[in-house]
């Protein structure tokens, strides 16, 4: 398989009704993670939720698990986003045949880390190219 979207994470609003939010980019077992952003208070909602993954990029988010929990307030956002380990567990044998769907999967892997890092960095704070970056409390001074 090979990763053909940039996305990385999917923000979704709550109605109040609603406890399924599926998802379309790739993913792996146990590296997604489900935050909820009230006002400015972000909840990491991930062990209340039940994840399901599709055999090929996707899933489904079921949030909160139990149908007896209220669901998501309207206007509340539920975002669904890779949390990738950053490991490497493939291991290559010398002298041994080399399996094409390893080898894919890893580069998959390491794509998706960079779709990652991307993605945070594309919620950064960032200064311009050149200048060195202020201090905290300059920052906060304004």
């Amino acid at each position: 398989m090979t990763i053909e979207s940039i996305i990385t994470a999917q923000t979704m609003i709550g109605d109040g009704v609603n406890r399924h939010w599926p998802f379309t980019f790739k993913a792996w077992e146990g590296e997604i993670r489900a935050v909820v952003l009230s006002g400015h208070l972000e909840t990491d909602v991930t062990a209340d939720c039940d994840i399901t993954l599709n055999s090929g990029p996707g899933g489904l988010v079921v949030y909160p698990r139990l149908a007896a929990d209220a669901p998501l307030p309207a206007g509340v956002k539920i975002t669904i986003l890779r949390d990738m380990d950053f490991l490497q567990n493939t291991e290559l044998v010398n002298a041994a045949r080399f399996d094409p769907h390893v080898i894919e999967e890893q580069f998959d892997r390491l794509v998706a880390e960079d779709q990652q890092l991307l993605e945070g960095l594309g919620r950064a704070l960032q200064v311009a190219p050149g200048e060195s970056a202020p201090s905290i409390s300059a920052f906060l001074a304004g």
